[in-house]
C-alpha cells in the first residue's frame, strides 16, 4: 500500500514539474515576442477554403508580466492598410492558453535549438460550421510563425486558414 501511493505521489510530483515547467517555456515565449516584427500574412480565402492571398504586414508586441499583446498592421497595397490587435495568456498550470477571448488546449511544447513550437486546440467554428481549430506558434530568437488550421467536423483533413510569418527588425 506505502509503495501505491509513493508510485502515485511521484507521478502527481511530475505532472505538476511538468505542467509549471510547460508555462514557464510559454512565458518565456512571450518574452522572446516583444519587440517590431515584419513579415507576411497568408491567408485561404473563406469563400472557397482553397484560394490563397498573401499580404505584407507589420507586428509589435509586449509582454507586460501577464499577457503578450501585439499589433498587426496589414498592407493591402494601394496605400490601404488595417489592423489587428491582441492578447494571449496562459493560465497557471501551463495547459490552456486564453487567446482572444477564446480557451485553447495546449496539447504539446517542443524545443530543438533555439526553437519552441507551441502546440494549440479548440473546437469552434469556422465559416459558421463546426469545425476543431489548431494553432501552432514557433518562436525562434529572430523569427516567429503563428499558423491556424482548420478540419471540419465531416472532413478527415485539416486546412491552413491563415499564417503569419514574422521577422525581428533590426
Amino acid at each position: 500500500m506505502k509503495r501505491i501511493i509513493s508510485i502515485l505521489c511521484i507521478g502527481i510530483l511530475a505532472t505538476s514539474f511538468t505542467a509549471d515547467n510547460n508555462r514557464d517555456l510559454i512565458v518565456e515565449q512571450f518574452q522572446r515576442l516583444s519587440g517590431e516584427w515584419e513579415g507576411l500574412f497568408e491567408f485561404t480565402s473563406p469563400e472557397d477554403n482553397a484560394s490563397k492571398q498573401v499580404m505584407p504586414a507589420k507586428c509589435e508586441s509586449k509582454y507586460d508580466g501577464k499577457a503578450w499583446l501585439y499589433t498587426v498592421t496589414y498592407d493591402e497595397g494601394n496605400g490601404e492598410y488595417f489592423e489587428g490587435a491582441g492578447e494571449c495568456l496562459v493560465n497557471d498550470d501551463g495547459t490552456m492558453m486564453m487567446y482572444n477571448g477564446i480557451k485553447w488546449n495546449v496539447t504539446d511544447i517542443q524545443q530543438s535549438g533555439d526553437s519552441t513550437t507551441v502546440f494549440m486546440e479548440t473546437k469552434g467554428k469556422d465559416n459558421r460550421k463546426k469545425a476543431t481549430l489548431r494553432q501552432t506558434l514557433l518562436v525562434t530568437e529572430t523569427t516567429f510563425i503563428l499558423t491556424e488550421e482548420v478540419k471540419y467536423d465531416d472532413a478527415v483533413d485539416y486546412f491552413v486558414r491563415n499564417k503569419h510569418l514574422f521577422r525581428k527588425r533590426k
